[in-house]
């Protein structure tokens, strides 16, 4: 598993993410859920994501950018799996 990309998420950082990666947010709703979690859209789309990125009050916040969704998942299980 690849270490993940580790930011303060601006409009700038969102903007010059690459087309495909996945954004999930340092905030949780759960120890299984982010709060903001989605594949970066093109750049196309990218101003309607940033809007709902702001909604989720994700934005200005710590999140962590993977290549893939299932890196992220593998993390995610990685992080919260039962100490020994």
């Amino acid at each position: 598993m690849n270490n993940p990309m580790t930011v303060h998420l601006t409009k700038k950082i969102h903007a010059a993410a690459p087309e495909g990666a996945y954004l999930a947010s340092n905030c949780m709703i759960s120890q299984q859920q982010s709060k903001f979690e989605e594949v970066i859209s093109s750049p196309a789309e990218r101003d309607q994501q940033w809007a709902r990125i702001v909604s989720a009050k994700a934005n200005q916040r710590m999140c962590r950018i993977f290549n893939t969704k299932d890196e992220w998942d593998a993390w995610r299980s990685w992080v919260v799996a039962p100490k020994e």
